[in-house]
């Protein structure tokens, strides 16, 4: 059986592991990155388990041509799942001021903005098809905005949002959405944040639940479960409560 399926940041820990994934004889790959060297060699391993593969150097940001590029791999191979997975983090720096502007747009154009151009790029053609699935990589940081984090946390709150608004949408056409919403991963992205990473998991383990998530059509899929039912019991604390908690985290709350 074919299957062709697409990842974007495909340059990254996760990305590659999504890829090879779905790397086998049958599978046509279509994957972009920002970094040359390193999608590179996300394609030749997943040549090397049999798989077609064709690889774009792209920003997402870029819609005009990550649109272009994905409805020409469609026209090709049409899509039977879209990973949107592409993202960069981005904190407060240690004096607790606010984040620079140009990071936060920088944020908010490639997590939020960006996901959401390339995968309506794509989703009327699957639901024309009535197949197909898209996957958005979130975070449980979407969950809880953390104080060092606000861009990005909101960033992957709009993707939590946006993606399930689009499930609703797209249910009666027979195309799936899910939002993953993991954790820390051992990922360069996770190594340039500073403090504590609780529970984190290894690229190729979050690739794994992330794909059995989307296999069964999950709306959502978020791990590690013991640090999501945390984030969800510190919601419900009132904010003198919720100070103690964050500090153990070198969260700094004021207040």
């Amino acid at each position: 059986m074919s299957l062709s399926v697409v990842v974007t940041g495909a340059s990254g820990d996760l990305g590659r592991e999504l890829a090879l994934h779905h790397a086998a004889p049958g599978t046509t790959l279509c994957l972009f990155g920002r970094n040359r060297e390193r999608l590179t060699e996300t394609a030749d391993l997943c040549k090397a388990k049999g798989a077609t593969v064709a690889s774009h150097i792209a920003d997402v940001v870029n819609m005009q041509l990550m649109t272009k590029l994905l409805l020409d791999h469609d026209n090709a191979h049409p899509v039977d799942r879209l990973y949107v997975n592409a993202g960069i983090s981005g904190s407060v720096g240690a004096d607790q001021k606010s984040e620079a502007v140009d990071q936060l747009v920088a944020i908010m154009s490639v997590n939020a903005t960006a996901a959401m151009a390339t995968a309506a790029a794509i989703l009327d053609r699957m639901r024309q098809r009535g197949t197909g699935q898209i996957v958005f990589v979130a975070s449980l940081a979407a969950l809880y905005g953390f104080p060092n984090t606000p861009a990005y946390s909101a960033s992957k709150s709009a993707i939590l949002t946006y993606g399930l608004a689009l499930r609703r949408l797209a249910c009666s056409d027979r195309v799936g959405i899910t939002v993953a919403c993991p954790g820390f991963i051992e990922s360069a992205m996770s190594r340039r944040v500073d403090g504590p990473k609780p529970l984190m998991v290894t690229a190729s383990e979050a690739a794994g639940r992330i794909v059995r998530g989307a296999d069964g059509n999950r709306a959502t899929v978020m791990f590690p479960i013991a640090l999501w039912i945390g984030i969800t019991l510190l919601k419900l604390l009132p904010p003198i409560l919720q100070r103690p908690f964050l500090r153990l985290f070198h969260y700094d709350v004021r207040g």
